[in-house]
């Protein structure tokens, strides 16, 4: 028996190592850029990854996680708040003394008709813009501000988002996530690694493969530190007011 467990506690160990070593291997830069644009995936050895896309009014930064799998395959886990369609601010505003106001501000292509929440259980939808509005308001009474949800009508076939919001939050903004759509096609996209090579799949940038980069300390410091402070940033500024992201889920 004592040999059995030290044959196991031994294999184990050596797993462990191998995996180890396969995330030291595929620390690095690797360069996606193409024609008109510049794009790179950072794979970092404690697991963490930074992705970049830069083109025309386009400027798409992505972390999170990545696993290996054992035919090492490289899957990228996007950090959840960057996965959301809305991104929601809200504050205590002393001078409402009623229910909640919710401001929707105008997305590039989307109406503001294709948004609603659901205040005890009913449907209610957003006004629509007028010509030269660039938000619209909903001011709602709820009776439980823990059952409020937020849906989106071209999200299909998901369900509202609840919104997590102190009682105190009277006061709500909301902004669409433009690089949603983007944000999930990233998360699902795989990866081949060979050696010191990486291959990406054909519907994503062609299927090329891409001789890594060395990382310095330093670049791996900054990548660890944009990521952090980008986690940290939980309020806005406006109108002199700071609104605080409220988390969905």
């Amino acid at each position: 028996m004592t040999r059995i467990l030290l044959f196991l506690s031994t294999l184990l160990s050596l797993q462990t190592l191998q995996a180890q070593e396969k995330y030291k291997n595929a620390e690095g830069f690797y360069n996606l850029s193409g024609f008109e644009v510049s794009s790179g995936l950072y794979l970092l050895e404690n697991k963490t990854f930074f992705y970049f896309s830069s083109f025309g009014n386009v400027d798409l930064k992505l972390y999170g996680t990545y696993t290996i799998s054992k035919n090492n395959t490289v899957s990228l886990n996007v950090s959840k708040n960057l996965l959301a369609d809305f991104f929601l601010f809200g504050r205590n505003n002393k001078e409402l003394t009623h229910g909640c106001s919710f401001s929707y501000y105008k997305p590039y292509k989307q109406n503001a008709e294709n948004i609603y929440l659901i205040s005890d259980t009913k449907k209610i939808p957003f006004p629509k813009f007028t010509a030269s509005s660039k938000s619209t308001t909903l001011h709602i009474a709820p009776k439980n501000k823990k059952q409020l949800k937020i849906g989106y009508k071209l999200a299909q076939n998901k369900p509202e988002a609840s919104i997590h919001m102190a009682d105190s939050i009277n006061e709500i903004k909301i902004y669409h996530n433009y690089y949603a759509e983007m944000t999930k096609q990233v998360a699902t996209t795989q990866f081949k690694l060979n050696n010191d090579k990486l291959t990406t799949s054909s519907n994503f940038n062609n299927g090329k493969t891409i001789q890594k980069k060395e990382l310095t300390e330093a670049v791996k410091q900054q990548v660890n530190q944009y990521i952090e402070k980008d986690k940290k940033q939980n309020h806005i500024l406006r109108d002199n007011n700071l609104y605080y992201k409220l988390e969905l889920y």
